[in-house]
């Protein structure tokens, strides 16, 4: 008898149970039916194939099985069910399957067996089609498994994939490989650093494939990227620098966030020197680096920052010698930059005329009103519409805070947890929050950090006293839990983020802002406020809908209050 292998349990259908029995039947015993697989493709996104059958002397059928009457008219598929008619698409279903099941095995590092050979078919065991009647250019007859037909399903594939010319088989012993692989790809890791190894995989991945945007863009001197968070901006803005600096490039990486900077100069660090950029910093380091040094008083002024820094910065410029000018510059983060620094940055460049410039945008995290700004000088602008940092779920949790197209690529993380507090209580209640996760959950405390939105954390203050190097240098060198502000930890990210809602800055965008604190978690977002602070954000009615799409959970802080949400 052959073997069959159910990969995500039990058959959910009474025609898929029916294929799966007719099929059964008439195999040998040396093949084998696969049943109810699953798994994530980076191009296709998530994947379900009914069946696969492995003929190890012919190769591999994918079958995509529908009930009820189907039908195809005026190019479109419809499915005829009691409760009404909808439109379908089993054939890009099916084609999608097959492709993505192929791409995933033949790309495994241990597979050596050379192309899979195989093909699609499809299953319509409750509709009578006649004949050499085709179902529009996608649904070949012979490759339909029609009423009265499901007896002939094995034999039928067998025949079509047995017969001469195109791809041979791979080498002996394919099928059986091919079994241990799909055993294994939808097996749930057993910890949650397997897990979230897992999930980087996959994201680096898709963050690699990104540079085919620079690959079109290679002959162009001068760029705007706009991405939202997770899009793969930043490592863009790596790859663009490497790029220009191998040209023999002098370069300027600059950021907003000192945060961000020192993780470029971390991540760049391990390249030859000669693809390395010759500056790596904020805007304001770019300065101080032209011998600008405020005093310790001036740096607790705002007005400093605001004014008086920018003033310093430009008159230096004005005095750099060519050898300390850049011949290309790129900006990460570009949306936070003040319309007064762009000039600054442009005297910086050896010849405005010929300038390399890339610079890189989203702005829903232009979370300071009255920041936003662009340079005043002509930029074609390319969009990233791939987030591919994000989990579903936490994409889910910040969609209705932008206003923006966003493709979901990152996969499964955790359900979001929205805890509600009493006033006065978030910090606490996300203290509460860390420690579950660290203590009870199993999480490492380096992939944890717990943001606030106004206020620093205790502890937060109490690293910064100690100085801002050792304090940022902390968030690469230890196995902690790491304390920021929203503001502090922009471009950076950790797998699971606790945001504590603590109140507002005058002049902050409080959506953008919490749209920013979000997309700082790969896997895992808990969302710490008030009832009102939360209602207020999100509203009723994306808390309702977000907690059915992404397994939200609300809870009540021990110390708080109960909430009122009606959302069982």
């Amino acid at each position: 008898m052959a073997q069959h292998i159910a990969i995500s349990g039990e058959l959910t259908t009474v025609t898929e149970k029916l294929m799966v029995k007719a099929i059964l039947k008439h195999l040998r015993a040396e093949d084998t039916l696969i049943t109810g697989l699953r798994f994530h493709d980076h191009e296709y996104g998530d994947v379900e194939i009914d069946a696969v059958v492995l003929f190890p002397d012919a190769g591999i059928g994918v079958i995509e099985v529908k009930g009820s009457q189907i039908s195809f008219a005026d190019g479109t598929w419809w499915q005829t069910t009691p409760n009404g008619v909808k439109e379908i698409d089993p054939a890009g279903q099916t084609f999608r399957g097959w492709h993505a099941l192929r791409r995933f095995i033949e790309r495994q590092s241990d597979w050596s067996r050379g192309k899979l050979r195989g093909d699609w078919f499809l299953a319509f065991p409750e509709t009578v089609i006649e004949l050499g009647e085709d179902m529009g250019p996608q649904g070949r007859r012979e490759t339909i498994i029609a009423k009265g037909e499901e007896e002939d399903t094995a034999s039928r594939i067998y025949d079509i994939l047995s017969r001469p010319g195109g791809i041979g088989l791979p080498a002996p012993g394919w099928a059986d490989q091919i079994v241990t692989l799909v055993q294994g790809m939808n097996r749930e890791p057993s910890t949650i650093e397997q897990r979230l190894a897992q999930r980087l995989q996959h994201t680096e991945q898709l963050t690699a494939a990104q540079s085919k945007v620079l690959d079109l863009l290679r002959d162009i001197r001068r760029i705007e990227i706009v991405g939202g968070a997770g899009s793969g901006k930043t490592w863009l803005a790596m790859e663009q620098a490497r790029r220009w600096a191998h040209q023999g490039l002098r370069v300027a990486f600059l950021t907003y966030t000192r945060g961000l900077s020192e993780m470029v100069r971390i991540a760049m660090s391990d390249l030859p020197a000669k693809e390395q950029p010759d500056f790596i910093g904020t805007f304001h380091y770019l300065g101080f680096s032209w011998g600008v040094r405020p005093s310790a008083a001036e740096q607790k002024e705002q007005d400093y920052w605001d004014t008086t820094a920018t003033l310093l910065f430009a008159q230096k410029a004005e005095l750099l010698s060519p050898d300390q000018k850049f011949d290309a510059i790129v900006v990460d983060e570009a949306q936070d930059f003040a319309a007064s620094w762009w000039p600054v940055v442009f005297a910086a460049a050896k010849n405005m005329d010929d300038l390399y410039l890339a610079i890189f945008r989203d702005d829903a995290q232009d979370v300071f009103e009255g920041r936003h700004s662009r340079p005043d000088i002509e930029l074609p602008s390319f969009p990233l519409d791939d987030n591919l940092r994000n989990s579903r779920q936490v994409v889910n949790t910040f969609t209705p805070l932008i206003d923006h197209k966003i493709n979901m690529r990152g996969g499964e993380g955790f359900p979001t947890r929205i805890i509600f507090t009493k006033d006065n209580d978030s910090i606490e209640a996300a203290d509460d929050a860390v420690s579950q996760l660290v203590d009870v959950e199993g999480w490492l405390p380096e992939h944890v950090a717990l943001l606030t939105t106004q206020g620093r954390h205790p502890v937060h203050a109490e690293q910064l006293s100690l100085g801002k190097d050792s304090y940022w240098q902390d968030l690469w060198s230890t196995d902690d839990v790491f304390y920021s502000t929203v503001s502090g930890f922009k471009g950076l990210e950790r797998p699971a983020v606790v945001i504590a809602i603590n109140g507002f800055h005058e002049h902050v965008n409080v959506k953008h802002l919490i749209y920013t604190a979000i997309t700082r978690a790969s896997d895992l977002v808990i969302l710490v406020g008030t009832e009102t602070q939360l209602l207020e954000i999100f509203g009723e009615k994306h808390l309702e809908k977000t907690r059915k799409t992404s397994r939200i959970e609300l809870i009540a802080h021990p110390e708080g209050s109960p909430f009122n949400l009606n959302l069982d």
